[in-house]
């Protein structure tokens, strides 16, 4: 650095130092007083305290005074000596031109606190904070009465008891026992066999269907939905009228019939409980008889016929036509009992109108291989998409007590009705 500043010197001199001119005592002289200038310059250097980040500003300042004229020199001072005050500290044995190239590297961390006045800027959102706190408050409070007055008050009427003045129907106790549940027959159908034994448990089935009277009052508690129709097939006004009050109600859904045997505390019987019933302890064939028997002698045998089936009276086209029952579609329920001769009312169980007035809704799903599968009693624990309708009605042919027909729970007829068991 010290040879630098020299050549450095002899040019910002503009002669040669060499000085023969001179007597030689003197140009020792002044060759002492120039290179002690020098050191006395370089330990002033050395012994400042230097900013970290500023790369030597010691040679920058003698470069820019070496490269330009004194005029521009000056022009390049004067407007930095403002912020020279702001870094004194940092060159205080330098001469002055040591400022310029402070406040050049410097002003590039001042251009960084315009960046903090946006903080207010994005800070200032924080004024949300109180609209979100009332927000939370109603939207809680108002949301919890509602939800819990409504639901509480549906649970609450289903539990209801039917009225006292209710007359369920009676139900009648079946004993644990052996069903030759099937058909066997060559005109059996196939969803009927294999013909088979079941080892049936106790239970007990409502001796009865369920009357248009018993279904009205399930409607009137808001429990059952009302019959598809009112009608049945020849009368315009059947549920509902006086007159039919004890006759089986029609047109009801399975959905309608397992609502009103819920409400009683009871459920609809499975295929199994119904067959039995059906059956009877002499696992017969039909409700009164192993055999249809001659039909021409049903008028003398039963005076009539031992159910209520299509024949004579029936306006559909009858199966029948020397047998006579003496209504047109459904009969009260207990017209066809007896014991002498047998009538449609189970051997040893008189549980009544098995195979005729309506068929009867059961709680299984419909499935035509069910009995070759182990699925005799409950049917299949899937939905198969139709339910399983027993018996006879008014509008069919005698059936047997192992026919089965499958339909839809939302499908409603005017000759299927239902009755519960528990």
């Amino acid at each position: 650095m010290a040879l630098i500043l020299f050549f450095r010197a002899r040019v910002f001199c503009g002669y040669n130092l060499d000085m023969s001119y001179l007597s030689r005592w003197q140009a020792n002289a002044f060759r002492s007083l120039f290179f002690l200038f020098l050191a006395f310059l370089f330990g002033a250097c050395a012994s400042a305290p230097l900013p970290s980040a500023l790369p030597l500003p010691t040679a920058r300042v003698v470069i820019v005074v070496a490269t330009n004229s004194p005029a521009t020199a000056t022009n390049i001072s004067s407007p930095s000596l403002a912020p020279t005050n702001t870094l004194s500290p940092t060159a205080t044995n330098s001469p002055p031109t040591l400022a310029p190239t402070d406040t050049a590297i410097a002003t590039p961390t001042t251009h960084l606190v315009p960046t903090a006045t946006f903080a207010p800027s994005t800070v200032a959102p924080t004024e949300l904070a109180p609209t979100v706190a009332p927000t939370a408050a109603p939207t809680i409070q108002p949301t919890e009465p509602p939800t819990i007055a409504p639901t509480l008050a549906p649970t609450e009427s289903v539990k209801v008891a039917p009225p006292a003045s209710f007359a369920p129907t009676e139900l009648v106790a079946i004993p644990g026992g052996i069903l030759r549940m099937g058909g066997k027959g060559p005109e059996d159908d196939a969803d009927e066999k294999p013909f088979h034994d079941v080892e049936m448990y106790e239970y007990r089935i409502e001796k009865y269907e369920v009357t248009n009277a018993q279904y009205q009052a399930c409607v009137a508690a808001g429990i059952c939905p009302a019959p598809t129709k009112n009608s049945s097939y020849t009368r315009a006004a059947y549920f509902g009228a006086p007159e039919f009050a004890n006759y089986p109600v029609v047109n009801v859904t399975w959905h309608g019939a397992n609502a009103y045997c819920a409400w009683l505390g009871r459920r609809l019987p499975n295929e199994a409980e119904w067959e039995r019933a059906a059956k009877g302890a002499d696992n017969l064939r039909y409700t009164w008889s192993n055999s249809i028997g001659m039909h021409f002698e049903w008028n003398a045998i039963f005076h009539g016929s031992p159910l209520s089936f299509c024949e004579a009276s029936c306006p559909l086209q009858n199966y029948w036509g020397d047998v006579n029952d003496g209504f047109p579609d459904t009969a009260p329920i207990g017209s066809f009992v007896g014991d002498d001769p047998r009538r449609d009312n189970s051997s040893g169980f008189e549980v009544v109108d098995l195979a005729g007035n309506v068929a009867e809704w059961t709680n299984n799903w419909y499935y035509g291989n069910a009995y070759a599968e182990g699925m005799d009693i409950y049917g299949p624990s899937d939905a198969t998409g139709v339910k399983t309708v027993r018996g006879g009605s008014w509008a069919d042919e005698p059936r047997r007590n192992s026919d089965r027909e499958p339909q839809a729970p939302d499908y409603s007829s005017d000759r299927i009705g239902f009755r519960c068991a528990q």
